[in-house]
């Protein structure tokens, strides 16, 4: 297996489609500070600025979103790198070499892992540096979290909204990654495997966005019925919703976001179920399939 590692992170550092979408990646984070730059600039009036979208902590939560920006070419070019491996005869060497398909299938999915971390890390970190450089980092202040529900002017984060939300998305990308990794396998053809996957993303997002809103109680701040069902069991239901309620700051009270502690450790727990679930599935695929 560290053999399998080893081999892979020097493949790494000189594969094309990893230095193109690292660079890609950059490139979009440069964009989307100037986007926002300009969004802030243009509301300018009499009294100042009208909306701060160029700030740390607005691209930190945007560039977070697997669905939005940056975060769908993620699986788009990890399904690319990872139809290489067939394509090119690195997986048939490998277990020429005498590794065993489960050994060689879990080095694929880790590969997969690093590569999709690197990525995001250095996209996410340069948003949120660019944006922090330019319009400053409160995480007490106003952000857009990209969500249906309660994304209104003034809206405050909190740094426990900002840590939650930075924890399962790690998770979510874990759970994607597994279930790319597994469609990959499966088609060996970057087409259908792009198609799939990113099909099956959008739905679960969009059907998170519709069915959540539906089901919001804004008096009780609450999801009820089936919305409720289905919040912990969609493994991107924190990337669709995000609720707001009210805190008392001296004598003010002001709109923040929440994420719940129930939302919150069922959307951490649905992410590591399905990512071991397709995990084990693409290994059983891989296992009993053969290798040209």
């Amino acid at each position: 297996m560290n053999r399998i590692i080893k081999a892979f992170l020097f493949k790494l550092k000189k594969d094309l489609t990893f230095r193109i979408t690292l660079i890609v990646g950059l490139s979009v984070a440069v964009l989307m500070t100037l986007i926002n730059f300009l969004i802030d600039f243009s509301s300018r009036d009499e009294t100042g600025i009208k909306f701060a979208m160029c700030n740390g902590q607005n691209l930190l939560l945007s560039s977070l979103s697997p669905i939005q920006n940056f975060g769908l070419a993620i699986p788009i070019n990890l399904i690319a790198f990872t139809v290489a491996e067939f394509t090119q005869g690195v997986i048939r060497n490998k277990i020429i070499a005498g590794n065993s398909k489960r050994k060689v299938y879990i080095g694929l999915f880790l590969s997969g892992l690093i590569f999709t971390f690197v990525i995001m890390i250095a996209y996410v970190l340069l948003c949120f540096a660019l944006g922090s450089i330019i319009g400053g980092f409160d995480p007490n202040g106003s952000a857009n979290t990209g969500n249906i529900i309660g994304d209104l002017i003034g809206t405050k984060i909190t740094p426990e909204f900002l840590i939650r939300k930075l924890i399962v998305t790690v998770f979510i990308y874990f759970s994607i990654t597994s279930f790319t990794i597994m469609i990959a396998t499966l088609f060996r053809n970057v087409g259908p495997s792009i198609t799939i996957t990113l099909i099956v993303l959008l739905i679960l997002n969009i059907a998170g966005m519709i069915i959540l809103s539906n089901g919001y109680n804004a008096e009780t701040n609450s999801l009820e019925g089936f919305s409720k069902i289905f919040a912990y069991i969609n493994p991107l239901s924190t990337i669709s919703f995000s609720s707001i309620t009210s805190k008392t700051v001296g004598e003010n009270t002001i709109r923040v976001y929440e994420l719940s502690n129930s939302l919150f450790i069922s959307n951490i727990l649905n992410n590591l179920g399905f990512g071991a679930l397709w995990l084990f599935a693409g290994m059983e695929i891989f296992n009993r399939s053969d290798i040209k």
